[in-house]
């Protein structure tokens, strides 16, 4: 498999400035899954079978990412 080139998918070169992006990336993703709303008769809510069940998912989702 070949080497994936950043500039391809129109990323810096620097190392240091794609690693930047991917964290700032996942701090927004922790962020909107720690204070997005989640509503009792939302879709995670109903699937997980309550809103404490769907925050402790929100929750455990973002420790994986972090």
């Amino acid at each position: 498999m070949l080497p994936l080139d950043p500039s391809r998918l129109g990323l810096p070169r620097s190392r240091t400035l794609q690693c930047l992006i991917v964290t700032g990336l996942y701090a927004l993703l922790a962020w909107f899954a720690l204070s997005a709303p989640i509503a009792s008769d939302g879709p995670l809510a109903r699937a997980l079978g309550s809103v404490d069940l769907a925050r402790e998912g929100a929750v455990a989702f973002v420790r994986v990412l972090i």
